[in-house]
């Protein structure tokens, strides 16, 4: 609850992600935790990025949670990693009744709530809000045979990320 009224007042003057501290991180690591505590499937391997790992647990813990309320149970939902050109896409696959086309363009708006109404509508705002802040996108697109797949596309780590060109470990004198 307390980090919910957070959320809520730093969203509401814009300071959410102001409180993101970006370190390089095991991605694949963290949605296996995700998938462990929730029973749901996530990927093996692992996939460095640059991110707050306790934001974008945050992130990934609000859309597992979510697919599982509105299927019913975790066994029809899984975590996918899909490697991309100078990204990583992470998704949120359900397998329940999918997200109506004509809501899919308000779903990340402030406040809203779908038919499960089981939230406060903040959810999917703030999981937006720190997925832009950390360079990415999410969206939603409709899962093959039924339910709703949540994508959330994050930049890899530039090559020469975390290196400085004085750091005399990387000379040869």
């Amino acid at each position: 609850m307390t980090r919910l009224v957070n959320d809520l007042l730093q969203l509401s003057r814009g300071e959410l992600v102001q409180s993101i501290e970006m370190h390089f991180m095991n991605l694949g690591q963290l949605l296996r935790q995700v998938g462990r505590d929730y029973g749901v499937k996530a990927p093996d391997g692992a996939y460095e990025i640059v991110g707050d790992p306790g934001r974008l647990n945050q992130v990934f813990i609000n859309l597992v949670t979510n697919a599982i309320r509105v299927t019913g149970g975790p066994d029809k939902v899984s975590l996918e990693i899909v490697p991309r050109p100078g990204e990583l896409e992470v998704r949120v696959v359900d397998h329940g009744p999918g997200v109506p086309d004509a809501v899919k363009p308000r779903i990340f708006d402030k406040f809203y709530r779908g038919k499960e109404a089981g939230s406060a509508g903040l959810g999917l705002t703030i999981a937006q809000q720190v997925v832009t802040a950390h360079g990415g996108t999410i969206d939603v697109v409709d899962t093959p045979g039924g339910g709703a797949t949540f994508r959330v596309r994050l930049p890899l780590p530039d090559e020469e990320d975390g290196l400085d060109e004085t750091d005399p470990a990387e000379t040869d004198g």
